[in-house]
């Protein structure tokens, strides 16, 4: 897992921003697209029902 993040890591590190903002980016969008992919699941299951 680690490993595959080290790229990401490695490009954020050229850019002007701080690399701990970069970092927190990350496992800010990591957190979005799990809890999209959450509540999209439920929606399919028939959250348009509730």
């Amino acid at each position: 897992m680690l490993l595959e993040l080290l790229p990401v890591f490695g490009l954020l590190s050229f850019t002007p921003v701080l690399p701990i903002t970069g970092v927190v980016l990350v496992i800010l969008l990591l957190m979005t697209l799990v809890a999209v992919h959450s509540s999209w699941r439920s929606i399919v299951r028939g959250g348009w029902e509730q």
